[in-house]
């Protein structure tokens, strides 16, 4: 079984996206949470579930077009990043006690690849 990486190109590659540079996309973001970030111990990186969610988001609206599958790829990429921005800034992060721990243990522990 391979890494996240190769379950993310999996995904991209059967949505009709090139399955190639997943490795050069995600240093950007990493680099910047390094810069900007709160805690040492997060883990960031891509996840295939994020990959499949976002698949079922996209690919009714690209209709196969791989060049429109990345532009709105991108755009919700940036409109996930700008809305966990806005959490923060907004301190909403008290929203996730409200969540049991059964199933955030079970979130973290199964999105880990």
């Amino acid at each position: 079984m391979g890494g996240a990486g190769s379950r993310v190109a999996g995904v991209r590659q059967h949505c009709g996206a090139p399955a190639g540079g997943g490795s050069l996309r995600r240093g950007p973001g990493a680099v910047l949470y390094a810069l900007a970030g709160s805690s040492r111990h997060l883990i960031v990186g891509p996840m295939s579930a994020t990959a499949a969610l976002s698949a079922a988001i996209i690919m009714p609206v690209a209709h196969g077009d791989s060049v429109r599958y990345f532009a709105l790829s991108t755009a919700l990429a940036i409109c996930a990043g700008l809305a966990g921005m806005l959490a923060a800034l907004l301190r909403l992060g008290f929203i996730a006690s409200f969540i049991s721990e059964p199933v955030l243990k079970g979130f973290i522990s199964l999105a880990w690849p």
